[in-house]
């Protein structure tokens, strides 16, 4: 049985703001549509989950993906 990955597929940082989620929509957006973020979405087991968190000056959002030691190989070799 192929072993599941939950990787952190890509991350970004966004200004302290009353309401981060406003803020994380675009740049969400943005990497969707890039060539990883469309790989990624056809690839993942599931819908790839973001969760936002505090950081010293402002937030960190992460996007979670579960991909396949398949998948997950070949991420690695051509998007990190």
């Amino acid at each position: 049985m192929s072993k599941v990955h939950n990787v952190i597929v890509h991350s970004f940082r966004i200004p302290d703001a009353e309401d981060p989620g406003m803020f994380v929509a675009d740049p969400i957006l943005y990497w969707e549509q890039s060539a990883c973020g469309k790989w990624v979405m056809e690839h993942a087991l599931e819908k790839p989950l973001w969760y936002t968190r505090i950081k010293h000056s402002g937030y960190m959002c992460e996007i979670h993906a579960k991909l396949t030691d398949q998948d997950y190989t070949f991420w690695k070799l051509k998007y990190t």
